[in-house]
């Protein structure tokens, strides 16, 4: 299964966010932009490892974590790799030096609850009809 069959939206905040306003919003990783270049990655976990007096001030990139970016014909597999190698919660997806999508390892474990990362079993055995007829062995 390729990238670009599972892709989700991506969740962008601005380098000049501050880690206390992207702990407020809802979501629990984000991409991080510069106008349209992609400079990493942030979780909450990672925003939650600055220290509580500094969250006002600080902005997202004291937070940051780079990691490879993906693109859209990459495999699942390798994506749900880099993941878990960097240990990040979310990898940007980007096609022509523009970010397209995010893959988050949310979207990892919905898509092995599914079944969707294993092919479907066969419902019918195949039958070779040009085989023919086998030898009946007597006496063995």
């Amino acid at each position: 299964m390729r990238m670009q069959d599972v892709m989700e939206k991506a969740r962008t905040i601005s380098e000049e966010t501050s880690v206390g306003e992207a702990l407020a919003l809802p979501d629990k990783a984000f991409v991080v932009v510069a106008g349209k270049r992609v400079l990493g990655v942030v979780s909450d976990r990672d925003l939650r490892a600055v220290p509580e007096a500094s969250r006002s001030t600080a902005n997202v990139t004291a937070a940051l974590q780079t990691i490879p970016s993906l693109a859209p014909h990459d495999t699942v597999k390798h994506a749900a790799n880099v993941l878990r190698s960097h240990a990040a919660e979310c990898v940007p997806v980007i096609e022509h030096e523009k970010l397209v999508v995010m893959f988050s390892v949310a979207r990892v474990l919905e898509l092995v609850g599914r079944g969707a990362l294993h092919p479907k079993p066969r419902s019918e055995r195949v039958i070779l009809r040009s085989r023919g007829q086998r030898p009946h062995r007597s006496g063995v």
